[in-house]
């Protein structure tokens, strides 16, 4: 199994990407940065 080491700058921009959706919804931005990390820790 690979293990995913996460950069500043990759969780800079979940940041960037929760903030922009969260503009919307707070449920879904969370929502859609665990389907992210999920994903790519999975």
């Amino acid at each position: 199994m690979v293990t995913v080491d996460w950069t500043e700058l990759a969780l800079f921009d979940l940041q960037e990407i929760h903030d922009f959706i969260r503009k919307d919804s707070i449920r879904y931005a969370d929502r859609q940065i665990e389907k992210i990390i999920t994903k790519v820790d999975n």
